[in-house]
């Protein structure tokens, strides 16, 4: 088993609770149980924001909640399908995108499927949604699409058939990092 299968089995069987579509990360998926998170300064409000609240000299506590595993989709294009129909890619209108979010929102990670020639991805859901991701250009070596784990270290699948799993920002265990390994056939499960 690959080091990215080995990445991938452990989402299996996570509830997909959140998706959103932003324009830092083109489409943000958390699994698994929220954690809530706070970051450590206190922001001060200021106009033009919110002018009446910044009279006051209000200060704020930004605070979100994330999922254990996090999926950045980034240099990638997108589709969700649900039951063989398309509802919504990547350069769909906001309804669509909200139509799909109805649609995840709530199913099982069951598989992943990646292909070692260029990282196009199939995610499969247990309710019939699939979420397809392939490269937007040939010949790049960007990131496609993102695993951020609860270890700290953040599997990469690439545009060029390449995968990293290295340590992110977070707190981590001391495996060594992978920067750049070409993808293997992954075995049917």
């Amino acid at each position: 088993m690959t080091v990215y299968e080995k990445a991938l089995k452990k989402v299996y069987g996570q509830i997909c609770w959140r998706w959103s579509y932003r324009p830092d990360a083109n489409l943000w998926l958390d699994f698994g149980e929220p954690r809530l998170s706070a970051l450590p300064k206190l922001i001060t409000i200021h106009p033009p924001m919110w002018p009446r609240v910044a009279k006051l000299g209000c200060r704020k506590r930004v605070a979100y909640a994330t999922g254990r595993w996090q999926c950045a989709i980034e240099f990638g294009y997108w589709e969700f399908m649900y039951k063989g129909t398309c509802i919504a890619r990547a350069s769909s209108s906001r309804a669509a995108r909200n139509e799909a979010q109805l649609l995840l929102e709530g199913q099982r990670l069951v598989r992943a499927e990646v292909n070692p020639q260029h990282g196009a991805t199939l995610f499969k859901f247990d309710l019939d949604g699939e979420l397809r991701i392939r490269r937007m250009e040939t010949g790049v070596a960007e990131p496609m699409w993102h695993l951020y784990e609860p270890s700290g270290y953040v599997l990469s699948i690439r545009c060029d058939g390449r995968f990293d799993h290295a340590p992110g920002g977070a707190p981590m265990d001391k495996r060594p990092a992978i920067i750049g390994r070409p993808l293997q056939m992954m075995r049917k499960p």
